[in-house]
């Protein structure tokens, strides 16, 4: 491989002296020390990155990490390297290293990292590809650039190197349960399979027993903040294969332990739900569940692609980043960067890599380039409108703030149901007009009604007695304040279309046609009883109509697993939303805790939900929320539309 090495030597003296600078865990306090290296531009050609040549130490692990910084080309045969993924840390803590003989300093997790990889005595030097260093980060044309590289950088790499840490008992623990799982998955894909290793665990896991800390550790492992990162996502998927690595020196962990580890949560998922009810299971210091933890890796889908690693068919670039929504990152416009090298080179081109511009121009651009290259309007549903939190300057409300760190999802990602209220019908290129330098966005629909009247929004966080408010108010809505609520013909009842509503129709197909009415309102009724304090309701509440088959006795009880999920899918269905009843139809429907009376509902043309939407005078609108409405979830306005019942209207979104 053909390499060119930059840089001026510094005496090693630099980094001796004063030890006011942070210290790593287990060595002697380091010097403070000013950078001294300085970056070489990269050469003019499209696919020239610089790779970080880590060199051995000579004698003892104590001595100064020493590397070369190299420019190479990635298209060369011999372009051999490991791709670091890593998790930055803190940016304020930073230690030395010799770069090409100059000081640089790195953050503490990049030097316990390298400090991870670097090679025995006598062993040539290792190849590394690692962003903080071999991207000049104060150089924002250059960053455009590189960034817009990552899909070739991590495709070319020989696999990725994961560097989870400094190992600790914890890790220690959780690695060994890894190892426990992995082998009873793969005992399980054989023809012997194994059936009863992680049942035997899970039953036999009291709290405070040799059982429960291991479980606890593994949870706690799967916590770390390098899994929430987001850039992970493309780092592991474009890889070749990828390797975990812990401690000083390194313990190897393959990625497909973790594979076959988290391919033995999922199939052991309904178990272990018994970890996220039972108290004193949650992580200390941690408001996250262990099997909300555990859940998360089971979604995350985090698999190399191995030799197919630039295959990006069929990829939803919206739904893709809804889905690692809950992913950090340091820069907010990563959330769209971030997610290029995942995308069809289609849609990867509609967005210019840009660290320059503004949030809200960043935001918005991504916006109106999905929605005109797809002529749908699915993107505008991901914006969250709430008074506990202030969007970026002058950001249209249509635009959706990917900085934000949402705990509720769209209803469209929510349910189960696959909706279709539009019924794949797209708006036309000639009427979607995106003007105002991008900030107004003009749409057409069908105006379904207006809004009357509207519960309690429930809380968000949800907790128990803030869903169970929620529902109260719903049912009281629906039952004593809205006596003109109208019946569908194929609704048994307006307690049908509330148990509709509030899990956003998921019951049939979840628990059942004919018994998810008997459910939920048993669930309910269970809360009621032992959630509601000293909170005097009703005794109507939740009590079944004569079209509802009364359950009988206490056949769902709190702590059935049935009564647990269907609790917990209301609370996700319900957190930070509202139901609300429309003022001519008497529709039933739940969107954003933001609406309120006097809203307009509506049905865009390519939009998977009904939104809603506050004038604002001058023909202009406010988005407010998607929503879901009782008998509009299915393509019925669109019906409506082609029987001329119905006419589509014109919409201006500022």
């Amino acid at each position: 491989m053909s390499f060119r090495i930059y840089g001026q030597n510094a005496p090693e003296s630099l980094v001796q002296g004063s030890t006011t600078s942070p210290t790593p865990r287990g060595r002697q306090p380091l010097p403070v020390v000013q950078q001294s290296f300085r970056y070489q531009e990269l050469e003019a050609l499209p696919h020239t990155v610089r790779l970080l040549l880590l060199h051995p130490f000579a004698f003892s692990t104590d001595e100064p990490i020493r590397c070369n910084l190299v420019h190479t080309d990635l298209k060369s045969q011999d372009c051999k390297f490991i791709a670091l993924s890593y998790c930055w840390g803190n940016s304020a803590a930073e230690l030395p290293l010799f770069l090409n003989g100059d000081v640089f300093l790195v953050t503490e997790s990049l030097w316990n990292a390298l400090l991870s990889l670097r090679p025995k005595p006598g062993a040539e030097p290792i190849p590394l590809w690692a962003d903080a260093i071999c991207i000049n980060q104060q150089n924002v044309p250059e960053r455009n650039m590189q960034v817009q590289l990552m899909t070739e950088i991590y495709g070319a790499a020989e696999y990725v190197a994961v560097h989870l840490g400094p190992e600790t008992n914890t890790t220690t623990l959780a690695l060994a349960q890894l190892e426990v799982m992995a082998e009873a998955q793969a005992a399980h894909d054989s023809q012997n399979g194994d059936t009863t290793t992680i049942p035997s665990m899970i039953n036999g896991t009291e709290k405070g027993n040799e059982l429960y800390l291991r479980w606890q550790a593994l949870v706690e492992f799967l916590a770390l903040d390098y899994w929430h990162r987001l850039w992970i996502v493309q780092e592991i998927i474009l890889s070749r294969s990828a390797v975990m690595y812990c401690g000083t020196p390194a313990r190897v962990i393959p990625w497909a332990s973790y594979q076959k580890a988290m391919a033995c949560l999922t199939r052991h998922s309904k178990l272990l739900l018994k970890f996220h009810f039972m108290d004193g299971y949650a992580i200390p210091r941690m408001n996250r569940t262990w099997y909300g933890v555990m859940a998360a890796h089971m979604e995350s889908r985090l698999e190399p692609r191995g030799r197919n690693s630039g295959r990006t068919d069929g990829v939803d670039f919206v739904g893709l980043m809804e889905r690692h929504r809950y992913r950090k990152c340091g820069e907010p416009k990563d959330k769209i960067y971030g997610m290029l090298g995942l995308v069809p080179p289609e849609q990867r081109h509609l967005v210019e890599v840009d660290y320059g511009a503004s949030l809200t121009k960043v935001f918005t651009g991504f916006a109106g380039a999905m929605i005109q290259s797809t002529q749908r309007l699915d993107i505008i549903c991901f914006t969250r409108h709430s008074p506990v939190y202030e969007r970026p300057d002058r950001l249209p409300s249509w635009v959706p703030d990917w900085a934000y760190q949402r705990e509720s999802l769209s209803i469209r990602s929510t349910t189960v149901v696959r909706l279709d209220a539009s019924r794949g019908r797209r708006q036309a290129p000639q009427d979607l007009v995106i003007s105002g330098g991008g900030y107004r966005l003009c749409i057409r629909g069908v105006y379904i009604d207006s809004v009357r009247l509207c519960s309690v929004t429930c809380s968000l966080p949800w907790n128990n007695s803030g869903l169970l408010l929620a529902l109260v108010s719903s049912w009281m809505m629906v039952h004593v304040g809205a006596s003109g609520l109208k019946v569908r013909e194929e609704t048994a009842n307006a307690g049908e279309q509330f148990c509709e509503a509030v899990i956003f129709g998921s019951g049939p197909r979840l628990f059942g046609q004919d018994e998810y009415l008997d459910k939920m309102l048993q669930t309910f009724r269970t809360h009621q009883r032992t959630d509601s304090g000293y909170v005097p309701l009703p005794s109507t509440v939740f009590e079944p109509s004569s079209k509802v088959k009364a359950p009988v006795g206490e056949a769902y009880e709190l702590g059935d697993a049935v009564s647990r999920e269907i609790w917990s899918l209301a609370g996700n269905c319900l957190a930070g939303r509202r139901t609300f009843i429309t003022r001519d139809q008497g529709l039933l429907g739940v969107g954003s805790g933001y609406l309120g009376n006097g809203d307009v509902v509506c049905v865009p043309l390519g939009c998977d939900t009904p939104i809603v939407l506050r004038a604002l005078g001058n023909g202009e609108y406010k988005f407010v929320s998607d929503a879901y409405v009782c008998g509009y979830m299915d393509g019925r306005a669109i019906e409506e539309l082609d029987e001329r019942r119905k006419e589509l209207q014109e919409f201006v979104l500022v």
